[in-house]
C-alpha cells in the first residue's frame, strides 16, 4: 500500500499564521514606503517653492526696486516685490507674470492656462502644482491699493504625489487648466498628500492655517510630523 503525505490540520494553520504575519510585515512596510515618499517629496516641493519664490524676489531684472513713492501711468502707487511687475510705464499683471516667471525656473512635462486665473503645472518628480489668485489676482488694481498691499498674496496648492496617487486630500479638485475647480474637502485627512501654501508681495511664505490634517492644522502637522522643522 502506497502511503500519502499530507499536511495535518494544526501544519496547515501554522502556515497560514506565518503567512498572514509575514503579509502585516509587507503591508506595514509598503505603508511606512507610502509616507516617506510623500514626506521626502513634500520636502523637495517646499524647498523648490522657497527657493525659486526668493530667487524671483531677489532678480531686479524681472522685479526692479521701485521706490513706494513711484506712481505708474494712472498716478498710483507703485509697491516693491512681485507688485512690481513695471512694464513700459503701466503696471503688467501679477498673477500671470508671478506664474510664467515661477514656471520658466521648474522643470516640468506639463504647464496650462498661464493667462488664466487657474493655472497647473505638473514638475518633474511628477507633483502636481495649482496656482490660483486672491487679492495677488488677475489685475494690478489690488497691487497698486496701499490698504491692500501687505495683505497682497496668492495661492499654490501642490499635490505631491500627483493627482492619480490616493490619498489626494485634504483639497479636492476638479478638471484642468482654466476648468479647475479647488475646494476644501471639508473633512479631516489622515495621510495628505495635498498642501496649501499663500504666497505674499514680498516673498513671505505662509503655511495654510485653515483646514484640518489629521486632527491638526498644517503647521502643527508638519512640525510634529517631522517634515521639517517648524518651531
Amino acid at each position: 500500500m502506497i502511503k500519502k503525505n499530507a499536511f495535518t490540520l494544526t501544519e496547515i494553520l501554522i502556515a497560514i499564521s506565518i503567512i498572514s504575519m509575514i503579509a502585516g510585515v509587507v503591508a506595514s512596510q509598503i505603508g511606512k514606503i507610502d509616507a516617506d515618499s510623500i514626506k521626502e517629496s513634500f520636502r523637495n516641493d517646499y524647498s523648490h517653492l522657497v527657493s525659486t519664490v526668493t530667487e524671483m524676489y531677489n532678480d531686479e531684472t524681472l522685479y526692479p526696486r521701485i521706490e513706494t513713492s513711484s506712481t505708474n501711468a494712472y498716478g498710483q502707487t507703485i509697491y516693491k516685490g512681485f507688485c512690481n511687475m513695471y512694464s513700459s510705464g503701466t503696471m503688467a499683471q501679477p498673477y500671470s507674470n508671478f506664474v510664467k516667471n515661477f514656471v520658466a525656473k521648474t522643470d516640468y512635462y506639463n504647464k496650462n492656462n498661464l493667462d488664466s486665473n487657474i493655472s497647473t503645472m505638473i514638475a518633474k518628480n511628477n507633483s502636481f502644482w495649482t496656482f490660483y489668485g486672491s487679492m495677488f489676482d488677475y489685475s494690478a488694481s489690488y497691487c497698486e491699493k496701499s490698504t491692500f498691499y501687505n495683505d497682497a498674496y496668492m495661492r499654490v496648492l501642490i499635490d505631491v504625489n500627483g493627482p492619480n496617487k490616493a490619498p489626494n486630500c485634504p483639497y479636492e479638485y476638479t478638471g484642468t487648466g482654466n476648468n479647475v475647480n479647488i475646494s476644501d474637502s471639508g473633512s479631516n485627512c489622515p495621510k495628505p498628500d495635498i498642501f496649501k501654501f499663500l504666497i505674499y508681495s514680498d516673498s513671505t511664505i505662509k503655511f495654510d492655517e485653515s483646514t484640518i490634517y489629521n486632527n491638526k492644522n498644517m503647521y502643527n502637522y508638519l512640525d510634529d510630523n517631522n517634515y521639517i522643522k517648524m518651531k
